[in-house]
């Protein structure tokens, strides 16, 4: 009996546990098991270079980053071709562009050899890069005109992240399709140790849980911390701070810093990156807020915030890319200007016990309809649906 789903072929990264866990990727995963079931799927595997060529410094470091990135793309595109010649039929091809100098050029090859070698698909970009849209230097900014024009169909997380003038950019509003970010679902449940939290909401607990990348805010957090210090609230805070180090020197500074204000009364812990999904989810659990200071460059729409919105963590973050489409300011969790030290301070000394109780329920129900893995998955469908 002959197999008549269409076939769906994606080209992505994906997690690997010693690289860490990636948003983009989780999301890729999530577009299979969300379509597995009506689609026969095929996977390109698109490895990255990780965080660590964040912080490589100097010449030589650089062109290492560039020739890895260049061998792990011309293997990547070495497979499209070949599987070309093996099984020519694919009925939609979905990527996720990137936004770098380097991965727009990337963009473009992939582009031309799905076009040359499937000709008949249907090209489907996913964005997830918050940087995607931004202007670039002139002749990258050609190639992504172009590439743009090329796709069928592009999905991105919100109108937040779309460019104010589409036809500069080469964008149809037909071709558009808004679709926002899903956590898995087999770890949207209600903790019981969210009931507990809330029952005991004092010393108020906050969570740090991403990279520690400076521009995701994590020492901005810990400036504020130095600011409920010095207005006598140490004792009314418990931090936490986890992921993955750019450098062990990080680390070590990072740590003499939190260890001075545990010494002054202010509870800070500060751990590594946390692979296991179970363990992140009870770190939400635990957790009465969630807080990500971000001005990431590509920084879209953070993953984390939706997890934990679902375990009830209050979330106080930036007005930045597509975060206010999740966090409504003083209904779901708190909003403040990034890089603000002093506004992050005065929105967590804000809080009160019946404040996180109240903000926290209205997250968990403004996650689950407006972000619930059923609800987007079948916005999912109707993305990747052509007649």
């Amino acid at each position: 009996m002959m197999d008549n789903k269409p076939v769906l072929l994606i080209f992505a990264a994906n997690n690997i546990a010693k690289d860490g866990i990636t948003g983009a990727a989780i999301g890729t995963e999530i577009v299979i098991n969300s379509m597995q079931d009506t689609h026969k799927i095929e996977t390109i595997t698109l490895r990255t270079n990780g965080l660590s060529q964040l912080s490589k410094e100097g010449i030589r470091a650089k062109f290492c980053s560039l020739l890895s990135a260049t061998f792990i793309s011309f293997e990547a595109l070495f497979k499209l071709v070949k599987r070309s010649l093996k099984k020519p039929k694919v009925d939609i091809f979905y990527m996720l562009p990137a936004a770098s100098a380097f991965g727009i050029l990337r963009n473009l090859i992939t582009v031309l050899l799905v076009r040359i070698f499937y000709r008949k698909v249907r090209i489907v970009y996913h964005i997830r890069n918050g940087n995607y849209f931004e202007e670039k230097a002139n002749i990258l900014n050609h190639i992504t005109l172009y590439v743009n024009k090329c796709a069928d169909r592009i999905i991105v997380l919100s109108r937040l992240l779309l460019p104010d003038n589409k036809i500069k950019n080469s964008l149809d509003d037909d071709c558009i399709f808004i679709l926002p970010n899903t956590i898995d679902s087999e770890i949207v449940s209600k903790s019981t140790n969210s009931i507990d939290k809330l029952q005991k909401p004092w010393p108020i607990k906050v969570l740090y849980l991403s990279n520690f990348i400076e521009d995701k805010g994590y020492l901005t957090l810990l400036e504020a911390g130095k600011i409920l210090v010095e207005n006598g609230l140490a004792e009314e805070f418990i931090f936490t701070f986890h992921g993955k180090w750019l450098s062990s020197q990080d680390r070590i500074t990072f740590e003499s810093q939190a260890e001075f204000l545990t010494d002054n009364g202010l509870d800070v812990h500060v751990g590594g990156s946390i692979s296991s999904r179970a363990d992140v989810q009870s770190l939400y659990a635990q957790n009465h807020v969630f807080c990500l200071p971000t001005s990431y460059a590509a920084e879209a729409q953070p993953r984390s915030i939706l997890e934990a919105m679902s375990n009830e963590c209050v979330v106080v973050s930036t007005r930045f890319r597509s975060i206010p489409d999740m966090v409504i300011h003083e209904e779901t969790g708190l909003l403040i200007d990034y890089r603000s030290p002093k506004l992050l301070a005065d929105a967590l000394s804000s809080l009160t016990p019946e404040e996180i109780k109240r903000m926290s329920q209205a997250g968990l129900k403004h996650f689950e309809q407006e972000f619930s893995p059923s609800s987007v998955k079948l916005q999912l469908f109707e993305a990747l649906k052509f007649t």
